[in-house]
């Protein structure tokens, strides 16, 4: 029985089954890695949520669970509809984590919360309820690519995409 490593790096090695498991999402485990079948694989999953909130904190206030988060300056924090609860692990709280909100990749302020997270916006001044975050993208590289943000959390992209919770909806688009 081989699964998405051998299939990919031993392709002479006989075997009854083949489980593919990382390579339908088409992207390696780690940043980088290397496999001896070149095949044209490309990633499939992004994960997204809604701006639901935008509030002004002053400098010294603090935002989560545990105040985790203290402004530095007069902050502009946004609250996205997504959490622990949903499979994003709470590894990705600030500093650790990034979301893109138009063309800037942004803080996560504080702690991943069970229902929701915070993102420092301020700067992004546009930023208004209703905008999406992007917490990880289906591209093969990039700063939020799933073996990228999945190196930040110390571990490997099959990890983080696969605790993707039942609450999450799946949107299909064709390309």
């Amino acid at each position: 029985m081989q699964s998405s490593y051998g299939i990919l790096n031993l392709p002479g090695l006989r075997c009854d089954y083949a489980r593919a498991g990382i390579a339908l999402y088409g992207v390696p485990s780690s940043p980088g890695g290397q496999t001896r079948l070149q095949l044209d694989l490309r990633p499939v999953l992004s994960v997204k949520a809604r701006v639901s909130l935008v509030r002004t904190v002053s400098k010294g206030e603090t935002v989560g669970y545990g105040r985790r988060f203290t402004a530095q300056r007069e902050s502009r924090i946004a609250v996205l509809a997504i959490g622990y609860a949903d499979g994003l692990p709470r590894g990705l709280s600030g500093p650790v984590g990034r979301v893109r909100i138009g063309e800037k990749v942004l803080p996560i302020a504080g702690r991943v919360c069970m229902d929701q997270l915070m993102v420092d916006v301020t700067d992004a001044p546009n930023t208004a309820p209703g905008d999406v975050g992007v917490l990880v993208e289906a591209t093969a590289t990039g700063a939020l690519s799933a073996p990228r943000v999945a190196e930040r959390l110390g571990s490997i992209s099959n990890e983080l995409l696969c605790r993707r919770g039942a609450r999450l909806p799946v949107v299909c688009v064709e390309e």
